[in-house]
């Protein structure tokens, strides 16, 4: 009996799903990319559904190779099931703060790469394609975007440096946004046979990123809004975040005329900067959880699919086909070696991005791989009946082609290149300090281990192995720690800076959790923790201690309230203010007891006496500060500040939780 119509349909669906489960731990066992495994699989069920039609020992399967190989799913429904969502997790997975500082080198990378790329492709495959060069660089843009998920994939799996891994993800951002403008713009002279005026395609590429950003951000900013008034109940506040990138998406590209691709990562970096000081963290978790799921769903189903239609999109290939997708290969790896290798010096030279080493530059280069976009495009220039035949032959085989060539050339070597360039082993001093936390982390195992076995009253011969195995591993590691060389005073001060402002924001966090701050005293908290490990990641103590001093300034809302106490004598804003900034301050000197410990009993063992007092010196006068703006804020406002003392100490419980203090607040 054969399955037709939407169960047909269904079961397509459930099997790829099932088919792509599989292939995850098959290629971490085989050490091969999950996306270029993925790409093969589709070819194969492709290949194998084109077989089942046309033997005739069985029509049982007739109707699910029908949907698989005509799946009713075209390019445009492609991009906009699967686009909105592979963007807005991508975004919300990004450290905004840290990539802020790679603005530069990510815009570089996402642009002007795909601008060039564009370009060379174009003018090196005109001499040789016998097509327009509008043909030729409508090819150009298909095959300009690049897919991080194998790229990303691979450096998780081997442990890469972070700072390459998002560089890589920064740049998937926005690299297809910049793609399909130049699609846009280059299909209907094609298709229409209209002019290109170079000066208007500019204005309208710089208006289309500009409107998207600010609708993105706009409707990250609302989502946000509606979450705080429907605080409490979860599952409504996540099928908002769901909601999001769809409605971002649809509104920017068939409503404003904008960038649907940068709307929805626009939203998405809303979301990942305040999310945190919003939404719940046992939520915030969850939310995450479900949408790395989301995207697994969409990542595979839209790699398998598209992979699906190569061999339909490569009927009728000829030797002449190979010799032009070569060119248009050595093409594209040229273009982006000249941006990264050419441009990337002259970022760190005029101080506008921190500088890239060059085994980073040789990765980002041999990893611009291509994927299920550039295919969904290729299909949607060969679905436009508006093209003609000879051009949909050209650019359905080249891009296919080009996708294939990436993945099965660089994609299976791009590990290999990782691991001679040593990209995943530790820094010296990364390396010296984790070799000192495992040497003191496996001591204190030890004791612990020996008292527990006491008080359970454990023989000595049943636990003796298991305390030996530890006791060996750690004098090992204390053989190989060189900690007392390898850091300076100044780089494990920094260190510390960093550790204590990370504690800091976990401690926020918890409270958060137990619904102990307000949202806006949340944000200003959080917001200035994240300064702080910036500032110390950057410029040490100095950075982490300039943090400090801007949290503690009075905000231009706060400022605006005195004003309007000062000359109007309404007083409703500067007690809102008051409050706010008087519970801030409250907060971070309970917060501050709290590090203070935790500087203590975690870091100074593992720094060392002599760092702990620097750190200890920072922190006490970061306590003083806090002490000083309180008392003032005391002696200026006496009548308001006993107030909500009294009302802060109605709702303040104090507990300890483990080694770190914990806030407990209770309505009055």
């Amino acid at each position: 009996m054969a399955v037709t119509g939407l169960a047909a349909v269904l079961l397509a669906i459930a099997l790829l799903l099932v088919i792509v489960s599989t292939v995850q731990p098959i290629a971490r066992r085989l050490e091969l990319s999950e996306t270029v495994l993925l790409a093969i699989v589709g070819i194969i069920i492709g290949s194998l559904a084109d077989f089942a039609l046309r033997t005739t020992h069985t029509s049982a399967l007739n109707g699910i190779a029908e949907t698989l190989l005509d799946f009713p799913i075209n390019s445009e429904a492609f991009l906009l099931i699967f686009l909105p969502v592979l963007v807005f997790q991508g975004a919300l997975a990004i450290d905004v703060r840290r990539l802020a500082h790679e603005a530069a080198t990510v815009l570089l990378l996402a642009v002007v790469a795909v601008v060039v790329s564009t370009g060379a492709i174009g003018l090196a495959l005109l001499p040789f394609a016998q097509m327009p060069l509008v043909v030729c660089l409508l090819l150009g843009s298909i095959v300009a975007t690049t897919d991080p998920s194998a790229v990303a994939g691979i450096f998780r799996d081997i442990g890469a440096a972070t700072r390459l891994t998002r560089l890589v993800e920064g740049e998937a951002l926005l690299n297809d946004a910049a793609a399909i403008s130049i699609f846009s713009i280059l299909l209907p002279s094609v298709t229409l046979h209209h002019a290109i005026h170079p000066g208007e395609a500019v204005i309208s590429f710089v208006i289309s990123f500009v409107g998207a950003l600010i609708v993105g951000v706009v409707f990250g900013q609302l989502t946000l809004m509606m979450i705080t008034a429907l605080s409490g109940s979860a599952a409504a506040e996540i099928t908002l975040t769901v909601a999001l990138p769809y409605v971002a998406y649809i509104v920017s590209d068939e409503f404003l005329g904008v960038s649907g691709v940068v709307a929805t990562a626009a939203a998405g970096l809303t979301l990942s900067v305040y999310g945190p000081s919003t939404v719940r963290p046992q939520t915030w978790l969850f939310l995450n959880q479900l949408w790395q799921q989301l995207v697994f769903w969409a990542g595979s189903l839209v790699f398998v699919l598209a992979s699906m239609l190569v061999p339909h999109l490569l009927v009728g290939m000829t030797r002449w086909d190979c010799v032009l997708i070569l060119i248009a290969s050595v093409a594209g790896l040229a273009a982006r070696g000249a941006v990264v290798f050419g441009l990337l010096p002259f970022l760190a030279m005029t101080k506008l991005a921190p500088p890239v080493p060059t085994p980073f530059k040789v990765t980002m280069v041999w990893g611009g791989l291509r994927g299920a976009i550039t295919l969904a495009l290729a299909l949607a220039v060969t679905e436009n009946e508006r093209v003609s035949t000879p051009v949909a032959h050209f650019i359905g085989i080249l891009a296919t082609g080009f996708v294939l060539i990436t993945l099965l050339l660089n994609g299976t070597t791009l590990r290999s290149l990782v691991l001679f360039l040593k990209l995943d082993k530790l820094s010296p001093i990364d390396e010296a300090m984790r070799h000192q936390v495992l040497s003191i982390g496996l001591e204190n195992v030890k004791e612990r281990s020996e008292k527990l076995a006491d008080e359970l009253g454990f023989s000595t011969d049943a636990t003796g192995t298991v305390i030996e195995q530890v006791d060996r591993r750690a004098h090992e590691e204390q053989g190989a720690n060189t900690f007392d060389t390898a850091l300076g005073d100044t780089q494990r001060v920094n260190l510390a800076l960093i550790t204590i402002a990370s504690q800091e924001r976990s401690v926020l966090l918890d409270l958060f959790r137990i619904q102990g701050l307000s949202r806006r005293v949340m944000e200003t908290l959080l917001r200035s923790s994240e300064a702080a490990i910036d500032g110390a990641r950057l410029e040490g103590r100095l950075g982490y201690v300039r943090a400090l001093r801007r949290r503690l300034s009075p905000s231009l809302r706060f400022k605006i309230a005195q004003w309007i106490h000062k000359n109007l004598r309404i007083d409703r804003p500067l007690m809102l203010c008051m409050a706010e900034r008087f519970e801030m301050l409250m907060v971070a000197h309970f917060v501050s007891i709290s590090l203070t410990r935790f500087m203590s009993e975690r870091l100074e063992p593992t720094l060392g006496s002599r760092i702990g007092d620097v750190v200890a010196e920072v922190l006490q006068r970061q306590r003083k500060l806090l002490d000083e703006a309180l008392e003032t804020l005391r002696l200026h406002y006496h009548g308001y500040s006993e107030a909500l003392e009294n009302r802060i100490s109605a709702r303040l419980c104090c507990g300890w939780r483990g080694r770190n203090m914990t806030l407990c607040w209770r309505n009055p």
